[in-house]
């Protein structure tokens, strides 16, 4: 059986690595040799990554607006085709791990 918190955090570990690799201007063996990580597990988990087809999902700055009487929910957007949202008294347990599922970064 899959160990979901090791292979969240791994993947979190390889999605930064990625993510710091595209901005840095380096190719992925020099970025590997300068920050001391396997080439080939690099490039491995920058396929898997590229090839999810969900991309980096950037956290924006929230937009709080006044909150109509009698509808107390909270929406979340993640991107165009990832909307939450929550109603009042929802479940954080609940919450952490739909945004676990979808591998949202902090």
């Amino acid at each position: 059986m899959k160990n979901t918190r090791s292979s969240t955090k791994g993947r979190s570990f390889w999605r930064a690595h990625v993510k710091a690799q595209n901005a840095s201007g380096l190719n992925q063996r020099e970025y590997c040799r300068q920050n001391n990580i396997s080439y080939w597990s690099f490039n491995s988990w920058k396929r898997r990554i590229e090839n999810e087809g969900t991309g980096f999902h950037e956290i924006l700055p929230a937009v709080v607006g006044p909150i109509p009487c009698g509808r107390r929910q909270i929406e979340i957007s993640v991107n165009e085709s990832i909307r939450i949202t929550i109603p009042d008294g929802f479940s954080s347990d609940t919450l952490r791990e739909i945004l676990a599922v979808l591998d949202v970064q902090r």
